[in-house]
């Protein structure tokens, strides 16, 4: 994003940088407002329309068709032509395009830019290439937490390893996973139990162990119920090699609109516009005892806020998985990307994160988060290639069960840093 000489509006600019080539390519975008105004419409097609998005057919959505095909034209296809053959394409979007989920644009009649032959993958910035090329400690083992106890019991905490996790069915549905609270704050906000997380952590963790090899930890520490404490968290994190977090998210800074459906987030929360400081102490991920918090004194509240997270030393991270709703959300800086949640991880260490952009259908991230771990875990594929492969299982499946499309239920998550 930039400002062309001798003009007042800003515009979008696209630098390329091929292999064969050490110059970088200069590919004018157009007008920055134009086109954060296209971002704004079709994220609101994209992500925050599940009542629509659950009666769209096999077919892409025809008003989400006509945005993304208007946003697709107008940031990817002018960059097409110097892309050559590369089947991989690092992308360190700026401004508004941080909240685009770039496999999400049609393509064709009914097909969407993932079912194409190009991988895609995020970079927070360029120096990236340069920090991740150094060479870290490496973790051992698998930290995941899910199936969350709320409540919490505040009498004590239990050890690491929790009792086996209460069954899905034993849990109450919640019609959504969040609820409308003064935005400004965490005041008031109930968070509901997300039945499918549970599930989710038992088969991330049966994979891992599955899969662990002589230069692999089979170590799965699974947090669930009562144990899925902050505290927890907090000591077991530093050394591990994946952290699997499959919890409710939130970003308080913005104006906030209200959600329908089943999700993984604070819908009273979620966010929208407007600028915020500071997002590290705006950001979060609510842990067990977070209805309790109001009794609780000390750092142990169930809320892990992103200002807590970046303290932590997670140098031996490879993977932060935020399986929730809007956990890529945060406050957006020009020339800096998002600063939430994101930032936060990759501060502490982690190589790579891979977040939410918008609220998530709980059975749907669950199947994505499966299909995420079996392509990463059993058939060895790099970051990026896990990701896109994902989402195309999971948008396949739903074809195949004549169930919708949208990008609501397959396309919310990416990753950012290491594509390896």
């Amino acid at each position: 994003r930039c400002r062309g000489p001798g003009s007042p509006e800003e515009g979008y600019a696209a630098l390329i940088l091929r292999a064969e080539n050490p110059v970088p390519e200069v590919v004018d975008l157009g007008n920055a407002a134009a086109i954060d105004r296209l971002v704004a419409r079709w994220a609101a097609e994209a992500g925050r329309n599940p009542a629509r998005a659950e009666r769209t057919s096999r077919r892409v959505d025809p008003v989400l068709r006509t945005v993304g095909d208007q946003l697709r034209r107008a940031v990817w296809d002018p960059l097409v032509p110097f892309l050559g053959r590369a089947r991989l394409v690092l992308l360190v979007p700026d401004g508004e395009l941080h909240t685009v989920s770039w496999y999400a644009f049609p393509a064709g009649r009914s097909s969407y830019l993932v079912e194409g032959e190009t991988v895609i993958h995020l970079l927070a910035s360029e120096d990236d290439l340069l920090e991740l090329a150094a060479t870290r400690p490496a973790g051992q083992g698998l930290v995941a937490v899910g199936g969350v106890n709320y409540e919490g019991r505040r009498e004590g905490h239990p050890g690491a390893a929790s009792p086996a996790p209460t069954p899905a069915a034993a849990l109450p549905q919640a019609a959504r996973r969040g609820f409308g609270v003064d935005c400004r704050s965490l005041r008031g906000a109930h968070f509901a139990p997300i039945p499918a997380t549970a599930r989710e952590v038992a088969a991330v963790a049966g994979l891992w162990v599955a899969a662990a090899a002589d230069h692999q930890s089979p170590r799965a520490a699974v947090l669930t119920g009562d144990a899925a404490t902050e505290a927890q968290l907090k000591t077991l994190a530093p050394g591990a090699r994946v952290l699997h977090l499959a919890t409710h998210g939130f970003f308080t800074g913005r104006s906030c609109q209200d959600e329908a459906g089943a999700s993984r987030g604070v819908g009273g929360l979620a966010p929208t516009a407007g600028p915020v400081a500071p997002a590290l102490t705006l950001a979060g991920l609510a842990l067990a005892g977070a209805n309790a918090r109001a009794e609780t004194r000390g750092a142990d509240d169930g809320i892990l806020l992103a200002e807590e997270v970046s303290t932590l030393d997670l140098r031996g991270v490879e993977w932060a998985v935020l399986s929730g709703c809007d956990t890529g959300a945060g406050s957006i800086h020009a020339g800096e990307g998002v600063v939430g949640l994101q930032r936060a991880f990759r501060l502490a260490g982690v190589r790579t994160v891979i977040m939410s952009l918008w609220g998530v259908d709980d059975e749907a991230a669950r199947q994505w988060m499966v299909a995420l771990y079996r392509a990463r875990l059993l058939k060895g594929a790099s970051t990026a290639e896990a990701v896109r492969s994902a989402s195309r299982q999971v948008l396949a499946a739903r074809r195949l069960r004549g169930q919708s499309a949208h990008p609501l239920f397959w396309a919310a998550f990416v990753a950012v840093g290491d594509w390896r």
